[in-house]
């Protein structure tokens, strides 16, 4: 098995949006990151998340794992 890398945080969104919260966790990760000289990696989950995603990466996530349900408009 491979040796996982990099820095991975959980995000939260509110009507489609980062919440502040995660922008801040965003700004800490990056610091983690880039000390560690590894990339950073955001995980969302809700309903919509179309402007979330690109949201992450002018945050600073390199990367940015989904999963869009109706399921999870509620949670």
């Amino acid at each position: 098995m491979a040796e996982a890398t990099g820095v991975l945080i959980i995000g939260e969104t509110a009507g489609g949006q980062l919440s502040p919260t995660t922008r801040e966790v965003l700004a800490a990760g990056r610091q983690v990151a880039d000390t560690l000289g590894q990339e950073l990696a955001i995980g969302l989950l809700g309903n919509t998340l179309a402007d979330a995603a690109p949201q992450a990466i002018a945050f600073g996530a390199d990367r940015v794992y989904s999963v869009t349900h109706p399921a999870l408009a509620d949670f």
